[in-house]
Protein backbone atom coordinates (compact mmCIF):
# COMPACT_ATOMS: atom_id res chain seq x y z
CA UNK A 1 0.00 0.00 0.00
CA UNK A 2 2.82 2.69 -1.24
CA UNK A 3 1.05 6.10 -1.47
CA UNK A 4 1.00 7.39 -5.19
CA UNK A 5 2.08 11.05 -4.99
CA UNK A 6 3.04 11.19 -8.55
CA UNK A 7 4.43 9.57 -11.28
CA UNK A 8 7.82 11.63 -10.72
CA UNK A 9 8.47 10.06 -7.51
CA UNK A 10 12.47 8.32 -7.57
CA UNK A 11 14.47 6.48 -5.62
CA UNK A 12 17.05 8.47 -4.55
CA UNK A 13 19.87 6.51 -6.46
CA UNK A 14 18.16 8.36 -9.52
CA UNK A 15 17.57 11.93 -8.25
CA UNK A 16 18.82 14.71 -10.63
CA UNK A 17 17.07 17.85 -9.62
CA UNK A 18 18.44 19.55 -12.92
CA UNK A 19 15.55 17.30 -14.99
CA UNK A 20 13.94 19.01 -17.85
CA UNK A 21 10.40 17.37 -16.36
CA UNK A 22 10.95 19.31 -13.34
CA UNK A 23 11.07 22.45 -14.94
CA UNK A 24 7.36 23.09 -15.21
CA UNK A 25 8.33 27.39 -15.36
CA UNK A 26 10.02 28.61 -18.50
CA UNK A 27 12.88 30.67 -17.96
CA UNK A 28 11.90 34.40 -17.36
CA UNK A 29 13.83 37.99 -16.29
CA UNK A 30 11.32 39.96 -14.54
CA UNK A 31 12.31 42.61 -12.60
CA UNK A 32 9.78 42.40 -10.22
CA UNK A 33 7.68 39.08 -9.10
CA UNK A 34 6.68 37.02 -6.59
CA UNK A 35 6.50 33.16 -5.50
CA UNK A 36 3.30 31.71 -4.29
CA UNK A 37 2.92 28.64 -2.42
CA UNK A 38 -0.34 27.38 -3.29
CA UNK A 39 -1.49 25.29 0.20
CA UNK A 40 -3.39 22.64 -1.74
CA UNK A 41 -0.76 19.87 -2.51
CA UNK A 42 0.40 21.68 -5.73
CA UNK A 43 3.45 23.08 -6.20
CA UNK A 44 5.20 26.72 -5.39
CA UNK A 45 4.69 29.40 -8.68
CA UNK A 46 6.43 32.62 -9.17
CA UNK A 47 3.69 35.59 -11.08
CA UNK A 48 3.87 38.88 -11.57
CA UNK A 49 0.24 39.51 -10.58
CA UNK A 50 -0.05 41.47 -8.07
CA UNK A 51 -3.30 41.63 -6.61
CA UNK A 52 -2.45 37.95 -5.37
CA UNK A 53 -0.82 37.71 -1.71
CA UNK A 54 3.13 36.81 -2.60
CA UNK A 55 5.02 34.43 -0.02
CA UNK A 56 8.50 35.94 -1.07
CA UNK A 57 9.84 38.99 -3.95
CA UNK A 58 11.96 38.25 -6.52
CA UNK A 59 13.80 41.54 -7.06
CA UNK A 60 16.02 41.17 -10.31
CA UNK A 61 17.12 44.97 -11.21
CA UNK A 62 19.00 43.76 -13.93
CA UNK A 63 16.91 41.51 -15.00
CA UNK A 64 18.96 38.44 -15.16
CA UNK A 65 17.71 35.25 -16.61
CA UNK A 66 16.20 33.05 -13.88
CA UNK A 67 14.57 29.88 -13.49
CA UNK A 68 11.97 28.70 -10.42
CA UNK A 69 11.70 25.28 -10.36
CA UNK A 70 9.11 23.81 -7.39
CA UNK A 71 10.63 20.84 -5.83
CA UNK A 72 7.74 20.19 -2.54
CA UNK A 73 4.76 18.69 -4.72
CA UNK A 74 6.66 18.08 -8.04
CA UNK A 75 9.91 16.47 -7.40
CA UNK A 76 8.78 13.48 -4.84
CA UNK A 77 11.44 12.12 -3.20
CA UNK A 78 10.69 9.29 -1.33
CA UNK A 79 12.43 7.89 1.96
CA UNK A 80 14.33 4.69 2.23
CA UNK A 81 11.11 2.77 3.54
CA UNK A 82 9.65 3.41 0.32
CA UNK A 83 6.29 4.26 1.97
CA UNK A 84 6.84 7.95 2.98
CA UNK A 85 7.97 10.74 1.76
CA UNK A 86 10.76 13.36 2.27
CA UNK A 87 10.15 17.00 3.69
CA UNK A 88 11.35 19.40 1.63
CA UNK A 89 12.16 23.19 0.63
CA UNK A 90 9.12 24.36 -1.40
CA UNK A 91 11.39 25.16 -4.33
CA UNK A 92 15.02 26.12 -6.06
CA UNK A 93 15.78 29.60 -8.12
CA UNK A 94 18.73 28.86 -10.77
CA UNK A 95 19.74 32.28 -12.21
CA UNK A 96 22.18 32.43 -15.29
CA UNK A 97 23.13 29.49 -16.15
CA UNK A 98 25.09 28.88 -13.28
CA UNK A 99 25.19 32.20 -11.22
CA UNK A 100 23.12 31.50 -8.66
CA UNK A 101 21.60 28.44 -6.53
CA UNK A 102 19.56 28.82 -4.23
CA UNK A 103 16.93 26.90 -2.01
CA UNK A 104 13.87 28.58 -0.61
CA UNK A 105 11.25 27.46 1.78
CA UNK A 106 7.96 29.54 1.94
CA UNK A 107 5.93 29.91 5.41
CA UNK A 108 3.12 31.71 6.51
CA UNK A 109 3.04 31.54 10.28
CA UNK A 110 3.75 33.10 13.36
CA UNK A 111 5.17 30.66 15.70
CA UNK A 112 7.66 27.43 15.20
CA UNK A 113 8.54 29.02 11.42
CA UNK A 114 12.15 29.16 11.41
CA UNK A 115 12.95 25.80 12.91
CA UNK A 116 10.60 24.08 10.18
CA UNK A 117 11.48 25.70 7.33
CA UNK A 118 15.61 25.22 8.56
CA UNK A 119 14.39 21.64 9.11
CA UNK A 120 13.13 21.64 5.74
CA UNK A 121 15.96 23.45 4.00
CA UNK A 122 18.72 21.54 5.59
CA UNK A 123 16.98 17.99 4.60
CA UNK A 124 16.09 19.25 1.02
CA UNK A 125 20.28 20.51 0.91
CA UNK A 126 21.25 17.28 1.70
CA UNK A 127 19.81 15.41 -0.24
CA UNK A 128 20.86 17.68 -3.20
CA UNK A 129 24.61 17.52 -1.91
CA UNK A 130 23.90 13.44 -2.27
CA UNK A 131 23.46 13.69 -5.92
CA UNK A 132 24.70 16.76 -7.26
CA UNK A 133 28.07 18.88 -7.08
CA UNK A 134 27.17 22.19 -6.09
CA UNK A 135 30.82 23.81 -6.75
CA UNK A 136 30.50 24.77 -10.54
CA UNK A 137 27.87 27.31 -8.72
CA UNK A 138 28.79 30.91 -8.41
CA UNK A 139 26.75 31.76 -5.13
CA UNK A 140 24.99 29.39 -3.43
CA UNK A 141 21.69 30.85 -0.94
CA UNK A 142 19.26 29.25 1.22
CA UNK A 143 16.34 31.86 1.72
CA UNK A 144 13.68 31.33 4.75
CA UNK A 145 10.81 33.85 3.25
CA UNK A 146 8.22 34.00 6.30
CA UNK A 147 5.39 36.90 5.12
CA UNK A 148 3.72 36.14 8.47
CA UNK A 149 7.07 37.50 10.32
CA UNK A 150 9.33 38.42 7.69
CA UNK A 151 11.85 40.32 10.09
CA UNK A 152 13.39 37.45 11.62
CA UNK A 153 15.28 38.49 15.22
CA UNK A 154 19.44 38.67 14.49
CA UNK A 155 19.81 35.89 17.64
CA UNK A 156 20.23 33.65 14.74
CA UNK A 157 23.61 34.45 13.76
CA UNK A 158 24.91 30.99 15.36
CA UNK A 159 22.47 28.89 13.62
CA UNK A 160 23.39 30.79 10.10
CA UNK A 161 26.93 30.36 11.23
CA UNK A 162 26.51 26.77 11.49
CA UNK A 163 24.49 26.27 8.46
CA UNK A 164 27.17 28.08 6.40
CA UNK A 165 29.56 26.23 7.72
CA UNK A 166 27.73 22.68 7.26
CA UNK A 167 26.09 23.11 3.51
CA UNK A 168 28.26 25.74 2.23
CA UNK A 169 24.99 27.84 1.89
CA UNK A 170 24.72 31.40 2.45
CA UNK A 171 21.39 31.14 4.66
CA UNK A 172 19.10 33.96 4.40
CA UNK A 173 16.12 35.01 6.52
CA UNK A 174 14.19 37.44 4.19
CA UNK A 175 10.87 37.48 2.49
CA UNK A 176 12.86 39.39 -0.90
CA UNK A 177 15.37 37.36 -3.15
CA UNK A 178 17.58 39.94 -4.32
CA UNK A 179 20.11 38.84 -7.44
Amino acid sequence: NTPTWSKYRYAMSKLSFFKRIYRIEKEQKHSDCGIIDPKNSKPAYTTCDKSQRWNATINNPKERTFQFVPIDNNIIICKSDGKSKESTCDGMLLVEQNQILAFIELKDTRSKGFAAALSQLENTISLFLQNHDPSSFKTKRAYIANIAHPQFPYNRKDEIEHFRNQYKFTLRPETTITF
